[in-house]
């Protein structure tokens, strides 16, 4: 539960999840764990931000730290990529784009959220946002289905399974939403809806 600043924060973010880091083998499951590990530094930002406790020391940490995870998820990517399985490395990108498409959002929101907000010490996630949407841009599709022996049911599976996740997360967003923001989450998952 250690936040940046706390004593046992880098112990958490450096062994504790380090060992995890090590303890796996595949590139996809190492490029998941690194992806994974880019929603808690986004988690720990959006809370520290909510206690009005993100500081421009804390911010830099956590910009640092994701840095390296997105470094860390593109270079298992394109481990991946070397292999045969064209269908993993399809099924890898979807999942990451839709990964990086989603907490761009979050960002997004509690971005907005600041603007509006009177206190001016609660910080400011834009240096995040950025990092991951520099992220999510080099997650590029490298995969031509037409031309490719990838196969289409994993990936219209994984597809469903992660519409399923933005309408789950708008869900719990929608208190915090606009409606400009709800329309585009509904347009955008109405387009994959109907294309599956």
């Amino acid at each position: 539960q250690a936040l940046p600043g706390d004593t046992l924060y880098p112990v958490k973010v450096r062994f504790n999840e380090g060992v995890r880091s090590q303890l796996l083998f595949s590139p996809y499951e190492k490029m998941q764990w690194e992806t994974k590990r880019v929603e808690r530094r986004i988690a720990e930002a959006r809370l520290l931000v909510k206690e009005g406790k993100l500081t421009e020391e804390k911010e830099n940490t956590l910009e640092e730290t994701i840095r390296s995870h997105t470094t860390a998820v593109q270079a298992q990517l394109a481990e991946l990529r070397k292999s045969d399985d064209t269908t993993g490395v399809a099924v890898a990108e979807v999942t990451l784009e839709s990964a990086f498409d989603v907490q761009s959002a979050v960002l997004k929101t509690e971005i907005s959220q600041e603007a509006s907000s009177a206190n001016p010490n609660k910080g400011n996630v834009s240096g995040l946002a950025t990092i991951v949407q520099e992220a999510r841009a080099g997650v590029v599709l490298s995969t031509n289905i037409a031309d490719s022996t990838a196969s289409y049911v994993p990936l219209v599976a994984r597809v469903s399974e992660n519409v399923t996740n933005i309408h789950m997360l708008s869900e719990s967003l929608v208190r915090e939403l606009t409606d400009a923001e709800k329309a585009d989450i509904g347009q955008r998952a109405g387009h994959v809806d109907g294309d599956i």
